[in-house]
Protein backbone atom coordinates (compact mmCIF):
# COMPACT_ATOMS: atom_id res chain seq x y z
CA UNK A 1 0.00 0.00 0.00
CA UNK A 2 0.84 3.48 -0.80
CA UNK A 3 0.98 6.52 1.10
CA UNK A 4 -2.12 8.23 1.05
CA UNK A 5 -1.68 10.78 3.78
CA UNK A 6 0.46 12.46 6.13
CA UNK A 7 1.61 10.55 9.15
CA UNK A 8 -0.60 9.95 11.99
CA UNK A 9 1.87 11.78 13.99
CA UNK A 10 -0.67 12.55 17.01
CA UNK A 11 -1.66 9.47 18.41
CA UNK A 12 -0.56 8.72 21.98
CA UNK A 13 -0.30 5.46 23.51
CA UNK A 14 -0.52 7.07 27.01
CA UNK A 15 -3.65 8.44 25.85
CA UNK A 16 -5.24 5.24 24.61
CA UNK A 17 -4.78 3.13 27.82
CA UNK A 18 -5.96 5.60 30.26
CA UNK A 19 -8.43 4.82 33.00
CA UNK A 20 -11.34 7.00 31.05
CA UNK A 21 -10.51 5.20 27.93
CA UNK A 22 -10.61 2.13 29.45
CA UNK A 23 -13.96 2.29 30.84
CA UNK A 24 -15.08 3.65 27.56
CA UNK A 25 -13.63 0.38 25.95
CA UNK A 26 -15.34 -1.98 28.92
CA UNK A 27 -18.48 -0.47 27.56
CA UNK A 28 -18.06 -0.49 24.25
CA UNK A 29 -16.80 -4.15 24.06
CA UNK A 30 -19.86 -5.29 26.49
CA UNK A 31 -22.35 -4.18 24.13
CA UNK A 32 -25.09 -6.73 23.52
CA UNK A 33 -23.65 -8.75 26.48
CA UNK A 34 -24.09 -6.83 29.63
CA UNK A 35 -24.93 -9.74 31.82
CA UNK A 36 -21.61 -11.99 30.88
CA UNK A 37 -19.23 -13.08 33.92
CA UNK A 38 -17.07 -11.43 31.65
CA UNK A 39 -18.19 -8.11 31.17
CA UNK A 40 -18.83 -7.73 34.87
CA UNK A 41 -15.74 -9.00 35.70
CA UNK A 42 -13.70 -5.59 34.53
CA UNK A 43 -17.03 -3.25 34.79
CA UNK A 44 -17.05 -3.95 38.64
CA UNK A 45 -13.30 -4.25 39.68
CA UNK A 46 -10.95 -2.06 39.10
CA UNK A 47 -7.70 -4.62 39.74
CA UNK A 48 -8.76 -6.12 36.49
CA UNK A 49 -9.04 -3.01 35.17
CA UNK A 50 -5.40 -1.87 36.46
CA UNK A 51 -3.86 -5.10 35.95
CA UNK A 52 -4.53 -4.71 31.91
CA UNK A 53 -3.44 -1.39 32.01
CA UNK A 54 0.09 -2.58 33.65
CA UNK A 55 0.31 -5.17 30.99
CA UNK A 56 -0.10 -2.46 28.43
CA UNK A 57 1.99 -0.04 30.04
CA UNK A 58 4.74 -2.54 30.67
CA UNK A 59 5.02 -4.20 27.15
CA UNK A 60 3.89 -7.49 28.79
CA UNK A 61 0.48 -7.75 27.31
CA UNK A 62 -0.12 -11.11 24.99
CA UNK A 63 -3.55 -11.97 23.45
CA UNK A 64 -4.97 -15.21 24.62
CA UNK A 65 -5.74 -17.62 22.01
CA UNK A 66 -8.98 -18.44 21.13
CA UNK A 67 -10.57 -21.06 19.47
CA UNK A 68 -12.04 -21.24 15.92
CA UNK A 69 -15.70 -21.99 15.05
CA UNK A 70 -17.53 -22.87 11.70
CA UNK A 71 -20.75 -21.37 11.69
CA UNK A 72 -23.39 -22.13 8.69
CA UNK A 73 -24.10 -18.01 7.33
CA UNK A 74 -27.60 -19.16 5.98
CA UNK A 75 -27.96 -15.85 3.40
CA UNK A 76 -24.75 -17.03 1.54
CA UNK A 77 -25.36 -20.74 1.75
CA UNK A 78 -21.65 -21.88 2.95
CA UNK A 79 -20.03 -22.09 6.58
CA UNK A 80 -17.00 -19.66 7.32
CA UNK A 81 -14.64 -19.65 10.13
CA UNK A 82 -15.07 -17.32 12.97
CA UNK A 83 -12.93 -16.65 16.33
CA UNK A 84 -14.34 -15.15 19.40
CA UNK A 85 -11.30 -13.14 21.56
CA UNK A 86 -11.36 -13.22 25.17
CA UNK A 87 -13.00 -10.24 26.23
CA UNK A 88 -9.72 -8.67 27.58
CA UNK A 89 -8.33 -8.67 23.96
CA UNK A 90 -11.89 -7.08 22.96
CA UNK A 91 -11.06 -4.87 25.38
CA UNK A 92 -7.58 -3.58 23.50
CA UNK A 93 -9.57 -4.03 20.11
CA UNK A 94 -11.76 -1.49 21.06
CA UNK A 95 -9.27 0.46 22.93
CA UNK A 96 -7.25 0.61 19.88
CA UNK A 97 -9.44 1.80 17.54
CA UNK A 98 -10.98 4.32 19.41
CA UNK A 99 -7.51 6.23 19.41
CA UNK A 100 -7.46 4.88 15.14
CA UNK A 101 -10.40 5.43 14.22
CA UNK A 102 -10.14 9.47 13.30
CA UNK A 103 -7.43 8.63 10.94
CA UNK A 104 -8.63 5.59 9.71
CA UNK A 105 -12.21 7.92 8.76
CA UNK A 106 -9.54 10.13 6.48
CA UNK A 107 -7.98 7.17 4.56
CA UNK A 108 -11.58 5.71 3.65
CA UNK A 109 -14.21 7.20 1.20
CA UNK A 110 -17.43 7.99 1.31
CA UNK A 111 -18.29 5.23 -0.88
CA UNK A 112 -16.50 2.57 1.30
CA UNK A 113 -19.25 1.32 2.92
CA UNK A 114 -18.80 -1.59 5.01
CA UNK A 115 -18.17 -1.98 8.87
CA UNK A 116 -18.02 1.80 8.88
CA UNK A 117 -20.43 3.51 11.48
CA UNK A 118 -23.87 5.03 9.61
CA UNK A 119 -22.88 3.13 6.47
CA UNK A 120 -24.84 0.25 6.18
CA UNK A 121 -26.81 -1.50 3.21
CA UNK A 122 -29.14 0.89 3.48
CA UNK A 123 -26.50 4.00 2.52
CA UNK A 124 -25.59 1.61 -0.07
CA UNK A 125 -28.82 1.53 -1.92
CA UNK A 126 -29.37 5.59 -1.51
CA UNK A 127 -25.75 5.63 -3.49
CA UNK A 128 -26.92 3.09 -6.10
CA UNK A 129 -30.09 5.02 -6.49
CA UNK A 130 -28.05 8.14 -7.10
CA UNK A 131 -26.36 6.75 -10.20
CA UNK A 132 -29.77 6.74 -12.11
CA UNK A 133 -29.21 10.21 -12.13
CA UNK A 134 -25.77 9.76 -14.06
CA UNK A 135 -27.04 9.10 -17.17
CA UNK A 136 -23.78 9.45 -19.77
CA UNK A 137 -21.71 8.29 -16.38
CA UNK A 138 -23.45 5.03 -15.93
CA UNK A 139 -23.64 2.87 -19.08
CA UNK A 140 -21.40 0.19 -18.12
CA UNK A 141 -21.29 -1.42 -15.39
CA UNK A 142 -17.95 -3.32 -13.88
CA UNK A 143 -19.00 -5.92 -10.83
CA UNK A 144 -16.94 -8.42 -9.33
CA UNK A 145 -16.46 -9.99 -6.09
CA UNK A 146 -12.94 -10.51 -4.20
CA UNK A 147 -12.11 -14.13 -3.74
CA UNK A 148 -11.64 -15.40 -0.21
CA UNK A 149 -11.11 -11.70 0.71
CA UNK A 150 -10.60 -12.20 4.59
CA UNK A 151 -8.83 -15.68 4.45
CA UNK A 152 -6.40 -14.79 1.52
CA UNK A 153 -5.57 -10.67 3.08
CA UNK A 154 -1.84 -10.70 3.61
CA UNK A 155 -1.28 -9.25 7.52
CA UNK A 156 1.99 -8.13 6.40
CA UNK A 157 1.16 -5.80 3.49
CA UNK A 158 -0.54 -4.60 6.31
CA UNK A 159 1.38 -4.15 8.66
CA UNK A 160 3.58 -2.74 6.07
CA UNK A 161 0.55 0.35 6.19
CA UNK A 162 0.45 0.86 9.56
CA UNK A 163 4.13 1.15 10.25
CA UNK A 164 4.25 4.38 7.29
CA UNK A 165 1.63 5.69 9.13
CA UNK A 166 2.43 4.95 12.99
CA UNK A 167 4.96 6.27 14.77
CA UNK A 168 4.50 5.00 18.10
CA UNK A 169 6.48 2.06 18.56
CA UNK A 170 4.26 0.94 21.44
CA UNK A 171 0.49 1.15 19.34
CA UNK A 172 2.63 -1.00 16.56
CA UNK A 173 3.44 -3.39 18.28
CA UNK A 174 0.10 -4.12 20.07
CA UNK A 175 -1.17 -3.97 16.33
CA UNK A 176 1.39 -6.76 15.69
CA UNK A 177 0.34 -8.76 18.59
CA UNK A 178 -2.99 -9.21 17.49
CA UNK A 179 -1.84 -9.89 13.46
CA UNK A 180 0.23 -12.73 14.79
CA UNK A 181 -2.84 -14.62 16.21
CA UNK A 182 -3.59 -14.65 12.24
CA UNK A 183 -3.87 -17.78 10.86
CA UNK A 184 -5.13 -17.11 7.43
CA UNK A 185 -6.17 -13.58 6.45
CA UNK A 186 -8.13 -11.70 8.47
CA UNK A 187 -10.21 -13.32 11.57
CA UNK A 188 -13.86 -12.90 11.49
CA UNK A 189 -14.98 -12.18 15.02
CA UNK A 190 -12.26 -9.73 15.64
CA UNK A 191 -13.84 -5.70 15.88
CA UNK A 192 -10.30 -4.57 14.63
CA UNK A 193 -10.65 -6.88 11.54
CA UNK A 194 -13.83 -4.98 10.12
CA UNK A 195 -11.51 -1.54 9.87
CA UNK A 196 -8.81 -4.05 8.47
CA UNK A 197 -10.79 -4.63 6.02
CA UNK A 198 -11.81 -1.31 4.92
CA UNK A 199 -8.30 -0.32 4.92
CA UNK A 200 -7.05 -3.03 3.20
CA UNK A 201 -8.15 -2.10 -0.46
CA UNK A 202 -8.17 1.70 0.66
CA UNK A 203 -5.82 2.71 -1.85
CA UNK A 204 -7.57 1.18 -4.99
CA UNK A 205 -10.29 3.10 -3.56
CA UNK A 206 -8.73 6.24 -4.12
CA UNK A 207 -6.81 5.36 -7.33
CA UNK A 208 -10.26 4.74 -8.91
CA UNK A 209 -11.77 7.61 -7.66
CA UNK A 210 -9.30 9.87 -8.18
CA UNK A 211 -6.70 8.64 -11.31
CA UNK A 212 -9.24 7.25 -13.30
CA UNK A 213 -11.47 10.25 -12.66
CA UNK A 214 -14.53 7.78 -11.67
CA UNK A 215 -17.70 9.19 -10.31
CA UNK A 216 -19.51 6.10 -9.72
CA UNK A 217 -17.96 3.94 -7.40
CA UNK A 218 -18.78 2.05 -4.31
CA UNK A 219 -17.37 -1.04 -2.59
CA UNK A 220 -18.49 -3.13 0.14
CA UNK A 221 -16.38 -5.39 2.09
CA UNK A 222 -14.82 -7.34 -1.05
CA UNK A 223 -17.90 -6.35 -3.66
CA UNK A 224 -16.67 -3.62 -6.07
CA UNK A 225 -19.06 -2.01 -8.45
CA UNK A 226 -18.47 0.79 -10.84
CA UNK A 227 -19.74 2.92 -13.46
CA UNK A 228 -18.46 3.69 -16.40
CA UNK A 229 -18.71 5.78 -19.46
CA UNK A 230 -18.10 3.13 -22.52
CA UNK A 231 -17.01 -0.42 -22.50
CA UNK A 232 -13.15 0.60 -23.16
CA UNK A 233 -12.81 2.41 -20.39
CA UNK A 234 -14.23 -0.71 -18.24
CA UNK A 235 -12.30 -3.52 -19.46
CA UNK A 236 -9.38 -0.65 -19.16
CA UNK A 237 -10.56 -0.31 -14.95
CA UNK A 238 -11.04 -4.34 -15.10
CA UNK A 239 -7.71 -5.23 -16.13
CA UNK A 240 -6.10 -2.56 -13.70
CA UNK A 241 -8.09 -4.13 -10.86
CA UNK A 242 -6.83 -7.31 -11.57
CA UNK A 243 -3.15 -5.95 -11.87
CA UNK A 244 -3.56 -4.48 -8.37
CA UNK A 245 -5.29 -7.07 -6.30
CA UNK A 246 -2.16 -9.83 -7.60
CA UNK A 247 0.66 -7.16 -5.92
CA UNK A 248 -1.70 -7.18 -2.30
CA UNK A 249 -2.05 -11.34 -2.84
CA UNK A 250 -5.95 -11.23 -3.89
CA UNK A 251 -7.79 -11.61 -7.09
CA UNK A 252 -11.22 -11.88 -8.55
CA UNK A 253 -13.60 -14.13 -8.54
CA UNK A 254 -13.71 -15.85 -12.07
CA UNK A 255 -16.45 -18.55 -12.11
CA UNK A 256 -19.86 -18.98 -10.10
CA UNK A 257 -22.99 -16.31 -9.14
CA UNK A 258 -20.57 -13.31 -8.02
CA UNK A 259 -17.99 -14.06 -10.86
CA UNK A 260 -17.08 -10.62 -12.36
CA UNK A 261 -18.26 -9.34 -15.38
CA UNK A 262 -19.05 -5.68 -17.44
CA UNK A 263 -22.48 -5.28 -18.74
CA UNK A 264 -24.58 -2.52 -20.12
CA UNK A 265 -26.95 -1.05 -16.91
CA UNK A 266 -30.03 -0.91 -19.29
CA UNK A 267 -29.55 -3.96 -20.46
CA UNK A 268 -29.75 -6.08 -16.83
CA UNK A 269 -30.31 -5.01 -13.22
CA UNK A 270 -26.90 -4.45 -10.83
CA UNK A 271 -27.48 -6.66 -7.92
CA UNK A 272 -25.69 -4.74 -4.53
CA UNK A 273 -26.30 -4.49 -1.15
CA UNK A 274 -29.44 -7.47 -1.65
CA UNK A 275 -31.18 -5.22 -3.69
CA UNK A 276 -31.71 -5.20 -7.68
CA UNK A 277 -31.28 -1.71 -8.75
CA UNK A 278 -32.78 -0.98 -12.76
CA UNK A 279 -31.50 2.06 -15.01
CA UNK A 280 -34.90 3.97 -14.05
CA UNK A 281 -34.28 4.20 -10.51
CA UNK A 282 -36.71 1.03 -8.94
CA UNK A 283 -35.41 -1.30 -6.60
CA UNK A 284 -36.79 -4.47 -6.07
CA UNK A 285 -35.36 -7.49 -3.65
CA UNK A 286 -33.59 -10.19 -4.69
CA UNK A 287 -35.93 -13.02 -6.32
CA UNK A 288 -34.21 -15.39 -3.49
CA UNK A 289 -35.40 -13.04 -1.04
CA UNK A 290 -38.63 -12.73 -2.32
CA UNK A 291 -39.06 -16.53 -2.50
CA UNK A 292 -38.38 -16.90 1.21
CA UNK A 293 -40.99 -14.18 2.04
CA UNK A 294 -43.48 -15.43 -0.13
CA UNK A 295 -42.89 -19.27 1.33
CA UNK A 296 -43.22 -17.42 5.32
CA UNK A 297 -46.50 -15.93 4.12
CA UNK A 298 -48.10 -19.47 2.65
CA UNK A 299 -46.92 -21.18 5.93
CA UNK A 300 -48.25 -18.84 8.79
CA UNK A 301 -51.37 -18.41 6.47
CA UNK A 302 -51.93 -22.47 6.12
CA UNK A 303 -51.03 -22.98 9.74
CA UNK A 304 -53.48 -19.71 10.64
CA UNK A 305 -51.13 -19.78 13.56
CA UNK A 306 -47.45 -18.00 14.12
CA UNK A 307 -44.81 -18.94 16.37
CA UNK A 308 -42.55 -16.75 17.67
CA UNK A 309 -39.45 -17.57 15.25
CA UNK A 310 -41.82 -16.89 12.27
CA UNK A 311 -42.82 -13.37 13.95
CA UNK A 312 -39.42 -12.02 14.13
CA UNK A 313 -38.59 -13.46 11.08
CA UNK A 314 -41.82 -11.70 8.90
CA UNK A 315 -40.77 -8.52 11.28
CA UNK A 316 -37.40 -8.46 10.51
CA UNK A 317 -38.21 -9.21 6.24
CA UNK A 318 -41.12 -6.10 6.61
CA UNK A 319 -37.87 -3.98 7.26
CA UNK A 320 -35.94 -5.38 3.83
CA UNK A 321 -39.25 -5.17 1.71
CA UNK A 322 -40.22 -1.63 3.33
CA UNK A 323 -37.08 -0.29 2.07
CA UNK A 324 -37.97 -1.64 -2.03
CA UNK A 325 -40.52 -1.16 -4.35
CA UNK A 326 -41.99 -4.02 -4.01
CA UNK A 327 -45.10 -2.09 -3.00
CA UNK A 328 -48.34 -4.99 -3.49
CA UNK A 329 -45.49 -7.79 -1.25
CA UNK A 330 -45.28 -4.71 1.19
CA UNK A 331 -49.21 -4.17 1.78
CA UNK A 332 -49.81 -7.74 2.14
CA UNK A 333 -47.06 -7.96 4.52
CA UNK A 334 -48.61 -5.86 6.31
CA UNK A 335 -52.26 -7.61 6.33
CA UNK A 336 -50.79 -10.34 7.73
CA UNK A 337 -49.07 -8.86 10.54
CA UNK A 338 -52.15 -6.81 11.71
CA UNK A 339 -54.60 -9.44 10.89
CA UNK A 340 -52.26 -11.96 12.97
CA UNK A 341 -50.73 -9.58 15.84
CA UNK A 342 -47.48 -10.41 15.09
CA UNK A 343 -46.04 -7.54 16.61
CA UNK A 344 -48.23 -8.87 19.92
CA UNK A 345 -46.71 -12.04 19.52
CA UNK A 346 -43.32 -10.67 20.04
CA UNK A 347 -43.24 -7.93 22.71
CA UNK A 348 -44.83 -10.31 24.49
CA UNK A 349 -42.18 -12.81 24.14
CA UNK A 350 -39.59 -10.26 25.51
Amino acid sequence: MKILAKTWKDLDFDRMVSDERIGMAIWDAGNNKRNSVSYKKYANSKSKRKILQTELLNGTYAPFKSPDKKVYDARSNKYRTIRRPAFRDQIVHHLLMKELEPYCMKEIIKHNIACIPKRGMGYGKKIMKSWCNHKTDCRWIVQGDVYHYYETASSFVLMRFFKRKIRDKRILNILQLIVDTFTNGFVLGYYVCQWFGALYLSELDHIIKEKFKIKCYVRYVDNIVIGCRTKKLAKQILEFLNEYLDTINLKLKQAGRECTRIFRWAHSFVDFVGTRTYRNGLQTIRRKTYLRIRRLLYRIIRSGHCSLKQARSLLSRRGIVMHSDCYNLFIEMENIIKKMRIRRIVSHAV
